[in-house]
């Protein structure tokens, strides 16, 4: 995944499917490119419904949808 791929989903309510079939819905909050993110890759964070705030590596993300 990429963040021109994301960036539509910004501040958005989403549901994440990652490489290893974990699923997380909330809202797409920050971006972090690899160069704020050093030694780790590009990432997003994402404000879950369970409240707490998790940090995703784009190259995890297998599938992204809108939650209407």
């Amino acid at each position: 995944m990429t963040f021109e791929e994301l960036d539509p989903f910004y501040e958005k309510n989403i549901k994440i499917t990652c490489s290893d079939g974990t699923v997380l819905k909330g809202v797409y909050d920050w971006y972090n490119s690899e160069l704020d993110n050093e030694p780790d890759p590009p990432s997003i964070d994402l404000k879950a419904e369970d409240g707490n705030m998790y940090e995703i590596f784009l190259h995890e993300i297998a599938k992204v949808e809108l939650i209407k």
